[in-house]
């Protein structure tokens, strides 16, 4: 196999491609033994050496002894006069290793990269080619990437870095100009009809989610005993309440007939059966939509429910947000705030109360504030739209 021809240039110059470390020398302590004769070593590198020689060179097949820790490397070598530009000194000669086979090649580019750097390349060093010999022009891409690549890292953890720092900017801006909510819901007054007499809900009144107007009948019920107590009172009315009728001695003495008395108590005692059965009728007194109702036909006794009622005016419903103790010092009224659902829609708000509980009135919304929470109300600047109670929200009050 012929070896490669080094290519020419266009102006016929003979161009040869050399690695620059093989011409590194390094100081260590090893010997050159040729049968009987031992020379002492002073440098060595990849492709020559330096020895103490008395005699003139030659060329020699020799062993190369290299003292490592704990053991002797041991290298057979083929040496020849180098050729030294100038006077050379006296007793040094310079040999050159030739017919190096791969392994003891591999054995000295390590050995002087060991004196040199202090380190060997690993396994996926000399996998990825960090070990090759210096590239062609047209090769040089890979080591263009390694000298990129920490630039790059750099130039990204530098945007990182004020991407942070912008980060944490904002945060503290936000914190010195606005209060945020932990908790924040839209709330309604809720009323709840409760039954005061034993009695049957009668059919006729709206149905759940029905939207009620002022005046509108919401639940009637019947009470039989109310009902039995009126017709009672009529006839006793309607008997001592009509004119004298001819009786005789027998009856005058027991209280039979016509009784003043006994009639104006039976008018008074019919005028509070009424107002009681009137009182079974519950109308509305806002605009509100109906939660639940008791069906038709269902009997009832004092202190059951009957129906819940949810206020749906614009000017009933609300916004409740919680807030630390120490941010609702800094509250008062009128103080304007942004309240945002959660499908992205703002509505412009302002700050109404800041109670450290609820009122005694039942709300749709938000809880009772937990862990001495202070609780802002606010009313909303314009309409809401599909915004129901009971709908999380958050709130942003400013400072």
């Amino acid at each position: 196999m012929q070896p490669a021809v080094p290519p020419a240039d266009a102006a016929g110059v003979v161009v040869e491609r050399r690695d620059v470390r093989a011409a590194i020398e390094v100081a260590i302590g090893f010997r050159v033994v040729d049968g009987e004769t031992t020379l002492r070593g002073l440098r060595l590198s990849r492709r020559h050496l330096v020895v103490e020689e008395a005699e003139a060179p030659r060329a020699r097949s020799a062993m190369l002894h290299v003292p490592l820790s704990g053991f002797e490397l041991v290298l057979p070598l083929r040496l020849v006069p180098a050729e030294v530009e100038g006077a050379a000194d006296a007793g040094v000669r310079r040999y050159e290793m030739v017919e190096l086979d791969a392994r003891t090649e591999a054995t000295l580019v390590q050995l002087v990269r060991v004196v040199t750097a202090g380190w060997l390349p690993t396994a996926e060093d000399l996998a990825a080619g960090w070990d090759a010999e210096t590239p062609r022009p047209g090769e040089s891409a890979a080591a263009v990437r390694r000298r990129t690549m920490p630039w790059v890292a750099l130039v990204v953890s530098l945007i990182a870095l004020v991407g942070g720092v912008a980060a944490i900017g904002s945060k503290l801006y936000a914190d010195w100009t606005t209060i945020g909510a932990e908790a924040a819901a839209i709330i309604a007054p809720r009323i709840d009809l409760i039954s005061g007499e034993y009695g049957t809900v009668v059919a006729g009144g709206p149905s759940m989610r029905t939207r009620v107007k002022p005046g509108d009948t919401l639940v009637t019920v019947e009470s039989d005993e109310i009902r039995a107590g009126i017709e009672t009172e009529r006839a006793n009315l309607a008997y001592f309440g009509a004119a004298a009728p001819d009786l005789g001695a027998e009856d005058s003495h027991v209280g039979l007939g016509p009784n003043p008395l006994r009639a104006e108590l039976a008018r008074r005692r019919l005028e509070a059966l009424e107002q009681r059965a009137a009182a079974l009728t519950f109308r509305s007194n806002c605009d509100c939509s109906v939660l639940w109702a008791a069906a038709p036909g269902t009997r009832v006794a004092p202190g059951m429910l009957l129906m819940s009622l949810m206020a749906a005016g614009q000017d009933q419903i609300k916004a409740a947000a919680l807030i630390a103790p120490a941010d609702a010092v800094s509250v008062v009224s009128g103080q304007p705030a942004l309240v945002r659902a959660a499908g992205g829609a703002e509505f412009a708000a302002s700050v109404e109360a800041v109670r450290y509980q609820f009122a005694p009135m039942p709300m749709i919304g938000l809880g009772d504030p937990a862990d001495g929470r202070a609780t802002v109300i606010l009313r909303f600047d314009g309409p809401l739209g599909d915004l129901a109670p009971g709908t999380p929200v958050t709130v942003v009050i400013s400072r």
